[in-house]
């Protein structure tokens, strides 16, 4: 005879945590209109000032053409430790949980701010991969459970 308490879990839909995040965490901006959530209440870890610091450089060697993006590769989510960026729009970050993972439609016209051909991850001095642009797609990636996402990664050069 089994005397444990009944235990119920209840897993939300990734739109239902969106929901919640802005419910709970989120603020509306006047001129996004929309909805913002701090990255951190979705799960995910978002960057501070040695990230900035970090992808401000890279995008500085970027520029100066002693670096590039290199090659897309299908890198595995448990392998990015979180976003350069703090804080996601809600009505992005849906459209991105909502679209055909497999599909290279992005939200904006433009795939990349920095010209990227999708998400752009930079190494950070550590050592740890953290995405630079592209973070609602990743951020939707983690959600759906994906096991990689498809990225570019910005590097320090050899020395």
């Amino acid at each position: 005879m089994n005397t444990a308490p009944e235990v119920i879990i209840a897993v939300h839909s990734p739109d239902e945590l969106v929901a919640r995040a802005v419910e709970e965490h989120g603020w509306w901006d006047a001129d996004h209109e929309t909805h913002l959530i701090p990255i951190e209440a979705i799960g995910v870890q978002g960057g501070g000032p040695s990230e900035q610091a970090d992808a401000t450089q890279l995008l500085e060697l970027h520029d100066a053409g002693v670096i590039g993006f290199g090659e897309a590769i299908d890198m595995p989510i448990d392998r990015i430790d979180g976003t350069v960026q703090g804080e996601l729009r809600a009505d992005a970050l849906t459209w991105y949980l909502n679209r055909d993972p497999s599909s290279d439609l992005t939200w904006d016209d433009e795939v990349s701010f920095y010209g990227a051909d999708g998400p752009l991850a930079i190494e950070t001095h550590d050592g740890r991969l953290v995405i630079l642009d592209g973070c609602h797609w990743y951020v939707a990636a983690k959600l759906r459970c994906d096991e990689t996402i498809r990225v570019q990664v910005l590097r320090r050069p050899a020395v």
